[in-house]
């Protein structure tokens, strides 16, 4: 819900450019189970 990309796209690159070892927090207004396990997934 970002203007120029969505969380999942943000992590996305973060982790090809720089790796799953920074941490990010994610703060999100989706509360369903699939869109926090899928931040989940990709690091956050």
């Amino acid at each position: 819900m970002m203007p120029e990309l969505n969380g999942y796209e943000f992590l996305d690159r973060k982790n090809n450019m720089l790796g799953q070892e920074i941490p990010v927090i994610i703060v999100s207004a989706k509360t369903d189970t699939d869109s926090i396990q899928r931040a989940i997934d990709k690091g956050a």
